[in-house]
């Protein structure tokens, strides 16, 4: 069973969003994260290591300076644009029927992308579709036993 998201929204509603940030991930000290679910229209300023934005559309993600995040797209995750803030090593993980942009006018300050796509039903693009030697793009199958 699939939790929808609208449930999830509204069961997790104080926690999602920008209104809380998880400490201490999986145990381990100083990894923060958060979770935005079907947050759309909006801007969205990166303030932890790792983020899943799940279902949001029409979203600006803001990476700022220095800062190397794990961010992940899920559940259909509709145009996202990512802009980077300078000296970037982020790692995004994409999975079925997202598409995201990213911003080429900072694209070249980023130090090092890493994408990892899950799925086929994806489309991540810069304003010139083409890429850069910084980016690495990789594809994973998933395999159900």
């Amino acid at each position: 069973g699939v939790i929808p998201i609208p449930t999830l929204k509204e069961q997790l509603e104080p926690y999602i969003n920008g209104k809380y940030i998880v400490k201490n991930v999986m145990q381990l000290e100083r990894v923060s994260g958060e979770y935005f679910i079907d947050y759309n229209n909006d801007c969205a300023n990166i303030r932890t290591n790792t983020v899943h934005f799940i279902g949001c559309s029409n979203l600006v993600v803001n990476i700022p300076r220095y800062r190397s995040p794990i961010l992940a797209f899920s559940n259909g995750c509709k145009d996202i644009k990512i802009v980077f803030g300078g000296l970037n090593n982020v790692t995004i993980h994409v999975f079925n029927g997202c598409n995201l942009e990213l911003d080429i006018n900072t694209l070249d300050i980023a130090k090092s992308i890493r994408i990892v796509r899950y799925g086929k039903d994806i489309s991540i693009r810069n304003s010139k579709d083409n890429f850069y030697q910084n980016i690495k793009v990789e594809k994973k199958e998933f395999k159900i036993k």
